[in-house]
């Protein structure tokens, strides 16, 4: 079954994340308009620590009361720096340099929490922040579009900042029947 929901820690709401990202945006639309028309709005930065089907609200809650019950570890403390690419240069994300060990290894015990509660999370944790990605476009336009050039953007850097929080949020397509993503 396709993944309906997402473990998330938001970044958009901490000092510089989002600016850092508008940045990159703004670089990547004067060098290319299909790198401009990739972008993900900085205004959703997150960490996905896990994707998962929920098929009824009742799944949902029960998943919300199960993320209730995790032992939060008291927060993470991260500092995003540096940028780099997936799929062959056809995902541009910015990195996580201070913490990073830290937010594996809570991705982890957040992982292993829901699975030993029957769920069956997929996808591996790789720490990153995406800021655009060519499955935005339409699949003519990824095929046109070059891989991004890391050379020619600027650097980025942001103060650490301190997440206290972990949210459920529905994937981009179910979001549209509710209010519940970022």
């Amino acid at each position: 079954m396709r993944p309906t929901h997402f473990l998330a820690l938001r970044l958009s709401d901490k000092a510089g994340v989002a600016e850092a990202i508008r940045t990159v945006h703004a670089e990547l639309a004067q060098h290319n308009p299909l790198w401009g028309s990739a972008v993900v709005d900085a205004e959703k930065a997150h960490f996905t620590l896990l994707t998962m089907s929920l098929a009824t609200p009742e799944d949902e809650e029960r998943a919300l009361q199960h993320m209730a019950s995790l032992s939060y570890l008291g927060g993470l403390t991260v500092q995003l720096a540096g940028l780099n690419t997936l799929n062959q240069g056809k995902m541009l994300f910015v990195e996580v340099d201070l913490g990073r060990s830290q937010l594996v290894e809570f991705a982890k015990s957040v992982r292993n929490h829901f699975r030993a509660a029957g769920w069956k999370p997929d996808q591996k944790f790789l720490p990153h922040v995406t800021v655009a990605k060519a499955s935005k476009l339409n699949k003519s336009l990824q095929l046109q579009m070059p891989p991004f050039d890391l050379t020619i953007l600027p650097a980025v850097a942001v103060p650490p900042v301190w997440i206290g929080e972990m949210h459920l949020c529905k994937m981009s397509s179910e979001i549209k029947k509710s209010n519940k993503g970022f």
